[in-house]
């Protein structure tokens, strides 16, 4: 990997733990009602027991990724089970815990006060989101026939370098999103990526549908492709994971996420060093051929959805998919849409990456290690 590369690489991974951080605290912080987290504690209570395999009292990483993949598990108790796992993700990622919980220790309330405590209030606001999340999404592969880039949401996962592709393909050429996945009889489904080998995998789990990125009630299929390609990579690497998802939420390359999800070659561009000119030509070359092109921060991917040549202005679209303002770039979003001129763009943006017109090659692939 180039020194530029690993820069961004730390960069990215910086990012991804202060944006944890971020959420933990407005989480924590949120006002949560004593009825829900009496209701939190009770289905707590009530699975443990079921959660816990060995039976020996404590919850692990492999009973928590085995047992949200349980179809049986649905509603308010995948909502309690997606919150004790999302809160994990950074609980353990303290040097002083062990990767395992105890009833006593995901209770909301303090045993000698009665209060609800600090981790209690994140459980609680957690378990909150995932009642409606689960409550709206659509059991339907595409609820309105076709997916829609506005109805991506990233969500507390480090998958950017994935919806970034997913999203710039949806926006571009969404018969292609369609045409990757086929639903069989049994409700299971088969996703062909390009230039790769039909992948199988079963309908995602309520729990599945709480704990990772979605696309809303406009369907299962961005939990269906991700899963696919979640299959694809524990596949590859040998990892046998027991919840395969957890190793596309940590980050990586929006170049290389780009050839895997089109069959064709990426080259990267540095703003720093690539002309205006150069820039202009790469941008209006690919998008006037509906071709992808991702761009990225200092540990954010995104996707460039426009470029207007008269007017110099690019059109980026952010997979957090909401509304409001995005700090590192000082913009306002629409669904995570935003336009700035390729000035800002060049000033705030590292690099784009536009998909070319030729398949990749093994020589693509190495220069985004």
């Amino acid at each position: 990997m180039s020194k530029a590369g690993q820069r961004i690489k730390i960069l990215f991974l910086a990012w991804t733990i202060v944006a944890l951080q971020v959420v933990q605290h407005r989480s924590a912080c949120a006002a949560v009602s004593e009825s829900q987290a009496t209701k939190f504690g009770a289905l707590l209570k009530q699975c443990f027991k079921k959660w816990d395999f060995d039976r020996d009292g404590v919850l692990t990483a492999d009973e928590l990724d085995q047992v949200i993949q349980d179809p049986s598990i649905k509603g308010d108790q995948a909502a309690a089970l997606s919150a004790v796992k999302v809160y994990s993700r950074g609980a353990w990622s303290k040097a002083d815990l062990d990767d395992a919980f105890t009833l006593e220790q995901l209770s909301p309330f303090d045993p000698t006060t009665g209060e609800i405590t600090s981790s209690g209030k994140k459980l609680v606001s957690l378990f909150t989101v995932y009642q409606k999340k689960i409550a709206q999404s659509s059991p339907q592969l595409f609820s309105s026939g076709t997916p829609h880039i506005e109805e991506i949401k990233q969500g507390k996962t480090g998958d950017c370098y994935f919806l970034s592709t997913v999203g710039g393909l949806v926006y571009h050429s969404p018969q292609r999103i369609i045409d990757m996945i086929q639903q069989d009889q049994d409700g299971s489904y088969l996703v062909t990526f390009p230039r790769h080998k039909p992948i199988a995998v079963d309908a995602p789990t309520d729990a599945e549908i709480a704990c990772y990125s979605d696309a809303g009630d406009d369907g299962l299929w961005l939990h269906v492709l991700e899963k696919a390609y979640a299959t694809y990579k524990n596949n590859k690497t040998r990892k046998d994971l027991l919840e395969p998802l957890d190793l596309v939420i940590h980050g990586g390359s929006g170049g290389r996420m780009l050839m895997f999800m089109t069959g064709d070659a990426c080259v990267r561009y540095p703003t720093s060093s690539t002309s205006d000119d150069e820039l202009r030509s790469e941008l209006v070359a690919a998008l006037q051929h509906k071709r992808i092109v991702n761009t990225g921060t200092s540990g954010h991917c995104l996707t460039i959805l426009n470029f207007d040549p008269s007017t110099d202005q690019v059109t980026v679209w952010n997979p957090w998919g909401t509304t409001g303002t995005y700090s590192t770039v000082h913009q306002e979003m629409n669904h995570g849409v935003f336009s700035m001129p390729l000035a800002d763009l060049k000033k705030y943006f590292v690099s784009i990456l536009p998909q070319q017109s030729r398949p990749w090659t093994t020589k693509d692939f190495e220069k985004f290690e």
